[in-house]
């Protein structure tokens, strides 16, 4: 961890990213990009980070629903509550 970066080890995450395989080397980057970002301040991610392809007409928000129940540590997390009043 750089000098004066932020100390996230207490964090745990998951991450999902978008994109489609048509953009080659910069298929769903973002979620790349996210996760390196998180680890080299210390968070540590549950289960492997999950892609959406576009290119397969799969809807997202489906396999973004579907992804938690195949990666076994995600689906022990519990599903975050909505806040008091919405």
């Amino acid at each position: 961890m750089a000098e004066g970066a932020a100390d996230l080890s207490s964090v745990r995450y998951a991450a999902f990213g978008l994109g489609g395989r048509t953009y080659g080397e910069t298929f769903s980057r973002g979620v790349v990009v996210l996760d390196e970002t998180l680890a080299a301040a210390g968070a540590s991610r549950f289960g492997d980070a999950g892609r959406h392809d576009a290119a397969e007409g799969r809807p997202p928000v489906r396999q973004a629903c579907e992804w938690p129940d195949g990666t076994a540590e995600l689906s022990r997390v519990p599903a975050p509550r909505a806040p008091h009043g919405k």
